[in-house]
C-alpha cells in the first residue's frame, strides 16, 4: 500500500479515516495480535480467479505490456513457468 510514495503498514492504512464498513486486512500473525481495530474475524483467505484465457499462449501474452511480457517470459524460463 502507498500512499504520497511511501508504504504504509496496513494497520496504519486501515485507521485511516473513510476506509469503509468492512475492511479486509492480510496480516501476519504478531500483526493481528497486536492490532487495535476493535472488533474482527480472523480467517484465512484464498482467492480463486476464474479468468477465460484465450487459445494461444501469444495471444494471452498480447494483452500485457512489454515490459510485463518481458517479465512473463523470463520467469516461463527462470521458474518453469507454463501457459
Amino acid at each position: 500500500m502507498r500512499q504520497g510514495g511511501r508504504r504504509l503498514q496496513p494497520l496504519t492504512w486501515a485507521r485511516q479515516p473513510r476506509r469503509g464498513h468492512l475492511l479486509t486486512l492480510g496480516l501476519y500473525d504478531h500483526q493481528i495480535a497486536r492490532s487495535s481495530l476493535g472488533p474482527h474475524l480472523v480467517a484465512p483467505l484464498r482467492i480463486h480467479y476464474l479468468i477465460p484465457l484465450p487459445a494461444t499462449a501469444e495471444e494471452f501474452l498480447a494483452r500485457f505490456g512489454k515490459k510485463d511480457r518481458e517479465n512473463i517470459r523470463r520467469g516461463i524460463r527462470k521458474h518453469d513457468w507454463n501457459l
